[in-house]
């Protein structure tokens, strides 16, 4: 039997898999209102009253965020998310914009003296508003409190604007209507809290991002269950890093999966 030759011509084959590369999430978020300018009246021979008058603040004024709810928190997440900003940085209250020109007050009062802002997020609240003319409100209005002679008070104001976000607070004031024989007086001032009472803290969020190179996670072509088209996959291994404190040489510990998750459509 004649032998015959067989050519044999081999090409590299290219195949183009269209997977996600980026992807990018943003809201357009305006700036929160700026904390409201008060001014505390008393009155002739009153012992019992105290009234506060409350306006727009003007300005800018960069801070960090003080907030006393879950929605507040969901709120300033947001506004970093849409400005692409860190945990850290601080953000600008403004009130120079219709959006962002106060229309309500709050007001949160404590009958102890507070260790932190903190402590007024279950002090007793008021919201004050001025309406006028048709679903319309000034940005400013007075709150009238009823009080105890010779009892000191702590109070913080807030200002609202047209969407309910809420501003920074106030300084801490601490309040008292003196009666002493007869004669009635005020002394106003403004409360400081004592630095060993702060208990300063930060958050992680955005500054710690841990992901996979584009060459762990590729469809591998030979079977498209897999990904990953590097020797070694990272799927199903757990990865341990590590933090010190270059302060404190306190060590923290992480350990991190890479899990797969089969979506159909």
């Amino acid at each position: 039997m004649a032998e015959k030759k067989i050519l044999v011509k081999a090409t590299n084959y290219l195949k183009i898999v269209k997977i996600p590369f980026y992807e990018d999430s943003g809201a357009v978020v305006d700036n929160p209102p700026n904390f409201p300018d008060t001014e505390f009246v008393t009155y002739k021979g009153k012992k019992d009253k105290i009234n506060v008058l409350l306006r727009s603040g003007q300005g800018t004024t960069e801070a960090t965020p003080i907030v006393f709810s879950d929605s507040e928190v969901e709120f300033y997440e947001l506004f970093r998310e849409s400005r692409k900003m860190n945990d850290f940085e601080k953000i600008d209250f403004i009130s120079d914009d219709f959006a962002n020109i106060p229309t309500r007050f709050e007001i949160r009062r404590l009958a102890t003296p507070p260790s932190s802002y903190q402590d007024f997020k279950n002090a007793r609240v008021s919201l004050v508003e001025t309406p006028y003319g048709k679903d319309s409100f000034a940005s400013s209005s007075s709150f009238l409190d009823n009080v105890e002679p010779n009892k000191k008070y702590y109070y913080i104001f807030r200002s609202v604007d047209r969407r309910g976000v809420f501003s920074n607070p106030t300084a801490i004031f601490q309040i008292e209507i003196v009666e002493n024989s007869g004669a009635v007086y005020p002394l106003i001032e403004v409360y400081e809290i004592k630095e060993g009472d702060k208990t300063p803290s930060k958050t992680l969020k955005r500054l710690f991002n841990i992901v996979p190179r584009l060459k762990q996670v590729l469809p591998d072509y030979s079977d498209a269950l897999n990904l990953g088209t590097e020797n070694i996959s990272i799927f199903g291994k757990t990865f341990k890093l590590r933090m010190t404190s270059k302060t404190t040489g306190k060590v923290v510990d992480f350990n991190v999966e890479f899990t797969k998750e089969e979506v159909s459509k």
